[in-house]
């Protein structure tokens, strides 16, 4: 409103004119400095001065439409005090200086009434383009709404896309790995064998490697010879041994263990110079009853027999490639145990055909080849005076076996749905036996004792016989720790794989649980001399005693 004022209005004339120049200079330079700070309008919008949002600005308020009212009401209604400062300086009389307010404010008046009309102008103009935004943004709203809908669902269709080709993707990349290793699995073990058997060839001076063992076979004294063949006397084989399945002794460090280990002649003495595997004839025939991917390999025998060495060593190195074609690769066909029960006897074969245990319900018994285990008579007794599990029979703990008693010497199994009568533990161990050996199904008895001194050649033999396959690498995985752990474990007593070496390849350690010639005499009278002698055992000296 200054800025609009003459400037020969009497009010700015004198001390006045003077006193109210500096507010002009202030209201103008910050009209520039507005004006020019503001953003640039957009192409579209034509420039304007907006003379309302400059004034506004002024004041500190945002531009809206109570603001513009506002500013119209004061300028229409200039306020009084301007009048009173039209009134000239101190010494003019009054009625001139009510003749001067009086032009004044006619003046101010009509120029009030102009000025007020550009600004309704430019209020309406603003208002005008205000609502012309509004319409054109909610014009492009309602356009874009359907647009954004149809790329929402094209986007997310693209991403479902990617997804199942990447899927399909995967699955052929599966398939392609599975079908590369099945072919090439067979030309591997070839080469394996082959840098095996070179090996062999080489180490000849110190210990022979055993050959890998081939399907099939008969005899029931079957198998290759020995792995550990080395010098008469010596202790050298046992060390080769212990050195292949990773427990290295030294003879000048460890004298006194060097000193507890067999010879090889007292190995041989005890279960002669190679294994003993009874129902090798049985093996093709096995393969060829029916599918060969429906079948198992698993364990049986009596208790304290070595069942769980035999699961472990198959576990750690067998399986059933047929199988594993068919049921995938997790499906490696061989079972901690029979279906129906690995320490039952198998002479009743409506139990063992319908009998199953908590994890076979669905296994049929005659797709099973069970590797049934036993151990020489004497240190089996030796183990059940130890941990006698089911068995029953009138006995010390601190004198057994002790069979001159006057007690009754009977004895009997209490299993899971029956129990069975013996006339003795030694009855026992022989009427277990028999039934294996009498039974018309396919099954493999193995000794106890081959699984120590020839893991590698027994395990073998029992899964190619069962139609199977050893590692794929090559490499043997002998059980160092003790084979009883975890939740299989029986009684506190540990046998690692040395201790095992230690007490089985010894004589004197044999005979060293009798504390009778009585006991020993027996033994000797009752034992199934057929079944020991199939077995590669011998009957007791007596004259141990003497």
């Amino acid at each position: 409103h200054l800025l609009q004022a003459p400037t020969t209005r009497p009010a700015f004339h004198g001390h006045r004119h003077r006193r109210y120049s500096w507010l002009r200079s202030f209201i103008k330079v910050s009209i520039v400095l507005v004006h020019y700070s503001r953003p640039i309008p957009p192409p579209s919008s034509p420039r304007q001065f907006d003379i309302i949002s400059i004034s506004i600005s002024i004041n500190g308020i945002a531009p809206n439409s109570r603001s513009t009212a506002m500013l119209r009401s004061q300028i229409e209604e200039p306020p009084k005090s301007l009048g009173s400062l039209a009134g000239g300086s101190g010494d003019e009389s009054l009625p001139s200086r009510r003749k001067s307010s009086a032009a004044s404010k006619s003046d101010g008046v009509a120029n009030g009434n102009g000025f007020s009309k550009e600004i309704a102008k430019a209020a309406d103009a603003r208002e005008e383009r205000k609502k012309r935004r509004i319409r054109k943004d909610r014009a492009r709203t309602k356009k874009e709404k359907p647009s954004a809908a149809s790329s929402s669902s094209s986007q997310g269709s693209i991403v479902w896309t990617v997804l199942v080709i990447g899927l399909i993707f995967c699955m052929v990349d599966v398939v392609y790995i599975m079908a590369k290793v099945d072919k090439h699995h067979t030309v591997a073990t070839n080469l394996v064998e082959s840098v095996a058997e070179r090996t062999a060839q080489k180490a000849a001076g110190v210990v022979a490697v055993p050959a890998a063992v081939r399907r099939g076979g008969g005899g029931d004294g079957g198998g290759s010879d020995t792995s550990n063949v080395g010098k008469s006397g010596d202790k050298t084989p046992i060390l080769n041994l212990l050195k292949e399945a990773g427990v290295a002794i030294n003879p000048d460090v460890d004298k006194e263990l060097y000193d507890e280990l067999p010879t090889w002649d007292e190995v041989v003495g005890l279960y002669g110079d190679k294994p003993v595997i009874h129902g090798l004839e049985m093996c093709d025939d096995f393969q060829a009853h029916s599918d060969p991917a429906d079948h198992f390999v698993s364990t049986a025998g009596t208790f304290n027999s070595g069942t769980n060495l035999m699961a472990e060593l198959l576990i750690a190195n067998c399986h059933m490639p047929a199988r594993m074609a068919k049921y995938g690769a997790i499906n490696r066909g061989v079972r901690w145990q029979v279906p129906w029960g690995k320490h039952t006897p198998p002479g009743d074969d409506d139990f063992r055909l319908t009998h199953k245990t908590d994890k076979d319900k669905d296994i049929d018994a005659t797709n099973i080849l069970p590797a049934v285990t036993i151990r020489d008579p004497l240190f089996w007794l030796g183990s059940m005076c130890k941990h006698q599990y089911a068995a029953h029979w009138s006995h010390d703990s601190d004198d057994c076996p002790n069979f001159s008693a006057d007690d009754d010497l009977k004895a009997f199994i209490q299993y899971s749905d029956f129990r069975k009568y013996h006339d003795s533990i030694v009855h026992h161990w022989n009427d277990f036996y028999n039934e294996y050996m009498n039974v018309k199904f396919h099954r493999l008895i193995v000794r106890f004792e081959d699984l120590v001194f020839h893991a590698k050649e027994v395990t073998e033999t029992v899964c190619h016989c069962a139609g199977g396959e050893m590692r794929r690498d090559g490499r043997f995985k002998y059980i160092v720790n003790s084979a009883k752990k975890g939740k299989a474990a029986h009684g506190k007593i540990r046998t690692g794989y040395l201790d095992a070496i230690v007490k089985y390849g010894s004589a004197a350690k044999q005979y060293a649980v009798f504390k009778r010639r009585s006991d020993l005499e027996y033994v000797r009278d009752n034992l199934d001399t057929n079944l020991v002698a199939t077995m590669g055992y011998k009957m007791p000296d007596v004259t141990k005693f003497d």
